[in-house]
């Protein structure tokens, strides 16, 4: 699907605004960020990309740093309803806004304020790209590797990888450096290609059997993970016959890269203690009745001795509903922890997720 992108870049003198022909400059491209750079480069060069500060259908408002973009437009004489199609323009205002005196909002993301890059790229020793920036991450790229930065919610994740690399080396991101306080981690490159993207059947299979591996292993160090930061999403007086233990807590198929040998399980932010059926339910939401069989006997593998595949399958249900209120907690807590302005598409996902929730029959209770 195409958009039409729109590009807010402060002129260098601070006191203008890039324009071409009296608008902001806009292409067509598609969703991914490094395409939308690359198509908008060809009119504004390569200033420091912010963030996305609105999104519509058709369209997109992203914010840049300084930048020498050419012709400009005092911010004096900014008049959104020239600037950008209606609905982009309270966005748009709100930014001018800004310029003008208002204060930023508190719970906006580092990586969206200006100075922020140079402060990466300097952590991590090399000029940084970004690959994707939304209000809970950021994830760059250069000659060092890849950098990932979260929000404040999800500070975990650098801790949690970092635990699990120590036992698991092979199955979760190789780290070069963390930095706790801050929230990143500078990793290798992951191997093999993203199951989602392949549509590896082997790879899917491979990835719940490394997740189950994990899974076990860290039943019986919960306080551990406590202690990491992760969050507590137990459930009591529901029995079930695995034991809690870590969740990914956002396990699909685009979380996990296989390379034909093994699987390599990233994105630990939303990492938890809970009833690990959770994640096998989400990871199979998708799936076909013809792959779901094979997939859960390969999540039971590494369980042998504490439940079947058949046990996990008649327990998969109520893991249904369990996995449905994880994710209206997950993007409730999320929508209350970023800034105004991208509270929505969060709090959407939370009601989804409440109603699946309330329809499934098999709610305990």
């Amino acid at each position: 699907m195409q958009f039409e992108h729109y590009a807010v870049v402060p002129g260098e003198d601070g006191a203008s605004l890039a324009v071409v022909d009296g608008r902001l400059p806009s292409v067509q491209a598609g969703f991914r960020l490094p395409e939308i750079l690359a198509e908008l480069a060809t009119a504004i060069g390569k200033p420091v990309y912010l963030r996305t500060a609105a999104r519509t259908d058709p369209e997109r408002l992203h914010i840049f740093d300084t930048g020498d973009t050419g012709e400009t437009l005092p911010l004096r004489d900014a008049d959104p309803s020239q600037l950008v199609p209606p609905g982009l323009r309270p966005a748009l205002e709100r930014w001018l806004d800004e310029q003008r005196g208002t204060p930023v909002p508190e719970l906006r993301a580092a990586w969206a304020r200006p100075g922020w890059r140079a402060q990466a790229e300097a952590w991590a020793g090399c000029s940084l790209e970004p690959i994707r920036q939304w209000p809970l991450s950021a994830v760059l790229h250069g000659e060092a590797g890849f950098l990932k930065a979260v929000f404040p919610l999800f500070h975990c994740e650098p801790a949690v990888t970092e635990a699990l690399a120590r036992e698991h080396p092979r199955s979760v991101p190789e780290l070069i450096r963390v930095d706790h306080e801050r929230g990143w981690m500078l990793m290798r490159k992951l191997p093999g290609t993203v199951v989602g993207d392949s549509g590896s059947t082997a790879g899917a299979a491979e990835a719940l059997r490394t997740l189950a591996e994990l899974q076990r292993f860290w039943s019986t160090r919960t306080d551990e993970l406590f202690a990491l930061g992760a969050q507590d999403r137990r459930v009591e007086g529901i029995t079930l016959p695995l034991p809690e233990t870590i969740g990914h807590g956002d396990f699909h198929p685009y979380n996990v890269t296989f390379d034909g040998e093994r699987a390599v399980i990233f994105d630990w932010s939303d990492a938890c203690v809970a009833q690990p059926l959770l994640d096998l339910h989400l990871f199979l939401i998708d799936e076909g009745e013809d792959a779901r069989d094979a997939l859960i006997d390969a999540y039971a593998e590494p369980w042998a001795g504490i439940a079947s595949a058949d046990e996990i399958r008649a327990a998969l249900a109520v893991a249904e509903w369990l996995s449905c209120r994880h994710q209206a907690e997950s993007y409730t807590a999320i929508a209350e922890a970023v800034e105004p302005d991208d509270r929505g598409m969060f709090e959407r996902e939370a009601q989804v997720w409440r109603e699946r929730a309330r329809g499934n029959a098999s709610q305990p209770g």
